[in-house]
């Protein structure tokens, strides 16, 4: 893929979910970071217009190597959305369900949730109600638990 941006530049490449690519050196999972690193490394030194960003949801098992200065140069932390966020995210996915949703009593029932968390609740409800979700639909699938962090499950295990 660098070396195809020799003809593309300027470019941004967006890593998804770095982590499941490269490991740690210190966890004997290498397997990828060497070929990333060299791949990497050559692109930063022969491309001007080349930005790269990475995602990740565990920092901390990324390699060192990987993860210095002149690779990736800043460390962004996205943390979880707080209550007005959380009425937020709540609003935009409900559309114009949410004149019939108690947004407050919700966003503040959600603490800990994600935005894709919220999204899987408004999912889950408009499935089970239709055009007819109410505070009691999206308050009976937060309570059950499913998409809480204290759980250690998601929908999408």
């Amino acid at each position: 893929m660098y070396e195809e941006l020799t003809r593309l530049s300027p470019a941004l490449v967006v890593l998804e979910d770095l982590d499941l690519v490269i490991g740690c050196r210190r966890h004997g999972n290498d397997l990828g970071l060497h070929g990333f690193l060299a791949a990497l490394d050559g692109a930063m030194s022969r491309h001007q217009g080349v930005v790269t960003v990475a995602t990740t949801n565990d920092p901390r098992v990324l390699d060192d190597a990987a993860v210095r200065a002149a690779r990736f140069d800043r460390t962004v932390e996205v943390p979880l959305p707080d209550g007005a966020q959380r009425r937020a995210i709540l609003r935009r996915n409900l559309g114009p369900l949410a004149a019939a949703v108690e947004i407050e009593a919700i966003a503040d029932g959600s603490d800990g949730a994600s935005g894709a968390d919220l999204r899987e609740l408004v999912r889950r409800s408009v499935l089970a109600d239709g055009d007819e979700v109410t505070t009691a639909t999206l308050e009976r699938f937060a309570g059950d638990g499913a998409w809480s962090p204290a759980t250690g499950a998601g929908l999408y295990v």
